[in-house]
């Protein structure tokens, strides 16, 4: 009979410490849950228009420049936001061979950052309307998403099917893109053209993405920190709706180009929720 009272004692003892060993865990558990994860720090460069005066021309030397200024600023990695090359159509006397020649070009230019280079497909980056030169010679669609850290980074085509257009396919890509990538702390979007007409400078409507207000309805559903373009040589930084606009326009590679002055590349950090963007030169 003790022996039983001692059994019967010893069980009771164990389901209070299981209970209270469940109690603790649950407490613990949801506080996890709960708790808002932190989006990691990130450090990037971001660069565009580096095309050539013309489809028969070579890549300016301070292409190749800003890719070793570049690879001394260590980023983590860097963003093309657009016109690597000088594309066009069969009817203006472009070959494939012209497009293929730039393309190879200006990967060989960008290999001297030594970095992760991700790309974004501008309105010169084609031939004939297509995207297929641009997907082969890249090895990226034209629209894609991608990870780095906890951080989401969604890459669009805003020539797609046309310059300043986004196609219902891309649409519905992004609405299930964002959806799959809801709990990240922060999100990053990336395209060529602007999808808001900025408020302090003037572009012409030709510039702005026709469809960005779609874009930025399925946008506002989720943490996006950040919408960064390029398209013309501008800088502009705004802070709309919660969500950092910014136009990382880059000029100044070819004799031709009228923004002499314009930047040659830009410098993006994230840290504690915050977005800062510096322009720089290469000559100072």
């Amino acid at each position: 009979m003790q022996e039983q009272r001692t059994h019967v004692r010893l069980t009771r003892t164990a389901v209070a410490i299981m209970l209270l060993c469940m109690a603790v865990w649950g407490i613990v558990s949801c506080a996890g849950a709960t708790a808002p994860r932190r989006a990691d720090d990130l450090r990037i460069a971001l660069l565009c228009n580096t095309n050539p005066e013309s489809p028969f021309g070579r890549l300016s030397p301070k292409v190749s420049a800003t890719f070793d200024r570049i690879k001394k600023e260590n980023p983590l990695f860097m963003v093309h936001l657009g016109n690597m090359i000088y594309g066009g159509h069969e009817w203006m006397g472009i070959k494939a061979s012209d497009i293929s020649g730039q393309f190879n070009e200006f990967f060989a230019a960008s290999a001297r950052a030594q970095t992760i280079l991700y790309t974004t497909r501008g309105a010169l980056d084609g031939f004939n309307d297509s995207p297929e030169p641009y997907i082969l010679h890249s090895g990226r669609q034209n629209y894609y998403s991608f990870n780095y850290g906890n951080c989401h980074f969604i890459v669009l085509d805003t020539s797609d099917p046309e310059p300043c257009h986004v196609s219902e396919k891309q649409l519905q890509w992004l609405t299930l893109d964002l959806k799959r990538y809801r709990d990240c702390p922060a999100i990053f979007v990336i395209a060529h053209h602007p999808l808001l007409p900025p408020r302090a400078v003037r572009l012409a409507e030709n510039g702005i993405c026709a469809d960005g207000g779609r874009v930025m309805a399925l946008l506002s559903k989720y943490p996006v920190k950040a919408v960064i373009s390029a398209g013309a040589a501008v800088n502009n930084n705004e802070y709309r709706d919660g969500v950092r606009h910014i136009i990382a326009g880059c000029g100044g590679f070819n004799k031709s180009d009228a923004m002499s002055r314009a930047y040659n590349y830009y410098m993006l950090e994230y840290a504690g929720g915050v977005v800062t963007v510096s322009g720089q030169r290469l000559d100072p």
